[in-house]
């Protein structure tokens, strides 16, 4: 039996305005050395400089939803867990930057 190696997750960035929301694609540039098929299985924030309403990894999906609300601006990093479906799993970064909505003082 082959050995299953982990993929590869690789950095990713977006930009979102204040009160919005974005979806990051960030299973485009990731790769899995086995060619197995890649889903998101968890998304987590850390941040007290941005205010964040809701970072979710859409159903095994290869998209990271965000919900930003607030009036500051800064970037903000998400980790994901990234999974081949066979036990191998990578953890990506997606640097997030918080923009002035138009309109906003």
């Amino acid at each position: 039996p082959s050995t299953n190696r982990p993929p590869v997750a690789n950095p990713d960035s977006g930009v979102v305005e204040q009160w919005d929301s974005i979806t990051i694609p960030v299973l485009a540039n990731d790769t899995d050395p086995d060619g197995d098929t890649l889903s998101v299985i968890s998304a987590t924030y850390n941040s007290t400089f941005v205010q964040v309403t809701r970072v979710q990894a859409v159903a095994n999906g290869p998209f990271i939803y965000l919900d930003v609300i607030g009036i500051t601006q800064g970037v903000t990093r998400i980790n994901y867990t990234v999974s081949d479906g066979r036990g191998g799993q990578a953890v990506g970064a997606v640097d997030v930057t918080i923009t002035r909505g138009a309109g906003l003082q």
